[in-house]
């Protein structure tokens, strides 16, 4: 499924999880239940249902935490941040990611959300502190992994609210490469194309003609996934970069 996703193969990865889910409920293992929930809110999300995406969130929680699966808060925090965001209600998610980000979670990403979190509740010195110390050893330094397009991906956003135009030239010749890629995050969220990402990098430092291109490829990359709230944010955009 997370391959899958990564190359935009919505249908075929879909079928991996109701597959996984048929499994999970034969079998009635807490470990396999908490997946397979997690990835049905992943696809209730790309829906734009996210009433729906909270529930299955819960009900990941409750199986997780039955399965005293390590990356449960986690896991669980990737579900729901994003839609947060959207909701204007990320202020919610601090005591969780401020613990996460404290506590090992840094190497999947959550220092550069606990930025953006302090960014979108009026801490922009606490913003830039999380992201200078993310970037400290500049973007090659970052693990490699499953979580390092992720890492990339939030801080790139990160990047582009702080108005960052030499960083963002760092971010986007390490983004560049996976251009066709989706960033998915484990079995839990997609944030969307590399594309997006590229786009607001190259907006930072100046580059509004690649910006576009970007934004464009990005469109497709959404229709594609028939993710109808990342189409209206990118649309959203276009038309500013069009302006």
């Amino acid at each position: 499924m997370y391959d899958l996703l990564g190359v935009g193969e919505r249908d075929l990865a879909r079928e991996q999880v109701d597959q996984l889910d048929a499994i999970a409920r034969r079998l009635r293992q807490p470990l396999l239940l908490a997946l397979a929930t997690g990835a049905l809110g992943l696809f209730a999300e790309l829906d734009g249902d996210f009433e729906q995406a909270d529930r299955y969130a819960e009900g990941f929680r409750t199986f997780a935490e039955a399965a005293r699966m390590r990356d449960a808060e986690s896991s669980w925090a990737s579900q729901v941040f994003t839609q947060r965001r959207r909701e204007g209600r990320v202020s919610e998610m601090e005591h969780s990611v401020r613990q996460l980000m404290t506590t090992g979670g840094h190497q999947l990403g959550w220092r550069a959300c606990w930025g953006l979190l302090c960014f979108e509740t009026g801490n922009e010195e606490g913003a830039r502190r999380a992201f200078e110390r993310e970037l400290a050893g500049g973007p090659d330094q970052l693990p490699r992994g499953m979580f390092r397009l992720t890492r990339l991906a939030l801080l790139s956003e990160l990047c582009w609210l702080l108005g960052d135009a030499e960083r963002a030239r760092q971010l986007y010749a390490a983004l560049e490469p996976f251009s066709a890629l989706n960033v998915v995050v484990a079995y839990c969220t997609v944030l969307g194309p590399v594309d997006g990402f590229l786009a607001r990098l190259a907006e930072t430092y100046g580059d509004m003609e690649r910006a576009s291109v970007h934004t464009v490829r990005a469109l497709h990359g959404v229709r594609r996934l028939r993710a109808p709230v990342l189409a209206q944010e990118l649309e959203r955009r276009s038309e500013k970069l069009a302006v």
